[in-house]
């Protein structure tokens, strides 16, 4: 009896095919979440894209799991640790962007010079009169764009271009994400006093000296959710005196960094 063999084709092992392109994709994912975090731009796409490098060079390592040390397993260590990197500085801009609490603003007035007097928190605080001598150096209206710093030691408030950071001799910074940066300290939410000299002047300065000498509630940043128009910020210049920034407005401008903006008011102390 002739018995017939049925050859049947051999089928072709796509194994290393599969992890040639998921290696590509975990690298162009990596490339692609650099290139936002660098740009500052849509903080979304960072984290799909470092999320999905981080799982591909899981998944590559795990297939060469127990098996000799080489090139695949190198790459997908690289894979893992720059998508990791990549996830962790996205979600840090993330929170900064979305993480801040709005606080609370009363209602704003302005005194006979125009300027915006008890702004700010609607409990009114008690404040020694320290202000002796110290006058107001200048008073400014501006608008501040993406990635410009704002030096109010010099007088005359001289917006500094293409800014990376709060730094010397910038005092306010405004990034990309949108958010206020101030290079010493803080900004501490003004507060009306409980009494007062009957100098809005004064009453600022009294404020914001004490402010910035005992409050523990401070913000190095400001974001666009956390503000409302007309609210008011004590800070230390580079030089070590006292403001008093009013943010009028905020605006993100949508989705062109370029476009991002402050409209800010700035009163200085000698």
């Amino acid at each position: 009896m002739n018995t017939t063999k049925t050859a049947f084709p051999k089928l072709k092992n796509h194994a290393p095919y599969a992890g040639l392109l998921l290696g590509g994709i975990g690298f162009l994912a990596n490339v692609a979440g650099i290139a936002g975090l660098v740009l500052e731009h849509g903080n979304e796409l960072v984290i799909f894209a470092s999320l999905l490098a981080t799982i591909c060079g899981l998944y590559l390592l795990l297939r060469r799991w127990g098996k000799t040390v080489d090139i695949r397993v190198l790459a997908a260590v690289v894979l893992i640790v720059a998508g990791s990197v990549v996830l962790t500085l996205a979600l840090k801009n993330r929170s900064i962007h979305e993480g801040q609490h709005p606080q609370d603003n009363s209602q704003t007035t302005t005194d006979g010079s125009g300027d915006t007097a008890d702004a700010g928190d609607s409990t009114p605080i008690s404040v020694p009169d320290v202000s002796g001598n110290h006058t107001v150096v200048f008073r400014k209206s501006l608008k501040l764009l993406s990635q410009q710093g704002l030096d109010i030691d010099d007088k005359k408030a001289s917006v500094l271009e293409q800014q990376s950071t709060a730094s010397s001799p910038s005092d306010i910074y405004l990034s990309n994400y949108p958010a206020l940066f101030v290079t010493v300290d803080n900004f501490y939410t003004y507060q009306r006093p409980s009494s007062s000299t009957g100098n809005t002047d004064k009453d600022q300065y009294n404020v914001c000296q004490s402010l910035i000498a005992h409050s523990q509630l401070g913000e190095h940043i400001l974001v666009d959710t956390s503000i409302k128009p007309g609210q008011q910020y004590c800070l230390t210049t580079t030089a070590g005196k006292l403001a008093l920034v009013t943010v009028q407005e905020l605006a993100s401008g949508g989705k062109d960094p370029s476009q991002y903006n402050a409209s800010i008011a700035v009163k200085v102390w000698d």
